[in-house]
C-alpha cells in the first residue's frame, strides 16, 4: 500500500474516498485518496441532541490533499492521474507520525 507509505513520510493519513469500477467486471481501475482531515460532518450529526451516546470529537477541516490513481489496462499498472498537495492544517512531526491512524 504505497499511499500509506507516502501519507506517513509526508505527516498526514489517507482514506480511501471514491472508486470507479467496471460495470461488468466490478473491478476497480480508478480510486481516489484523500487526506484523513477532509471534508465536514454532515449538520444532521452535529446538531442531533437525542444521542444515545456521546458524539464523535470533530478532527475534519478543510484539507483539499488529494490524489488519485487509474489502472492502465495494456501495460497493467497504475499511474497517478491528479495531485493535490495542499493541506490546510499542520503536518505530523517525524516522531508524532506512529500516532496517525493509517
Amino acid at each position: 500500500m504505497f499511499y500509506n507509505c507516502f501519507a506517513k513520510d509526508k505527516g498526514f493519513s489517507v482514506r480511501k474516498n471514491n472508486a470507479r469500477r467496471n460495470p461488468v467486471t466490478t473491478q476497480v481501475f480508478q480510486r481516489q485518496f484523500t487526506c484523513s482531515r477532509q471534508g465536514y460532518m454532515r449538520d444532521i450529526y452535529v446538531g442531533n441532541s437525542n444521542r444515545s451516546r456521546e458524539p464523535r470529537a470533530l478532527t475534519r477541516c478543510s484539507s483539499t490533499a488529494q490524489f488519485e490513481v487509474k489502472h492502465d489496462k495494456e501495460k497493467g499498472d497504475w499511474f497517478v492521474l491528479r495531485y493535490v498537495r495542499k493541506h490546510s492544517h499542520p503536518l505530523a512531526k517525524a516522531d508524532e507520525v506512529h500516532f496517525l491512524r493509517m
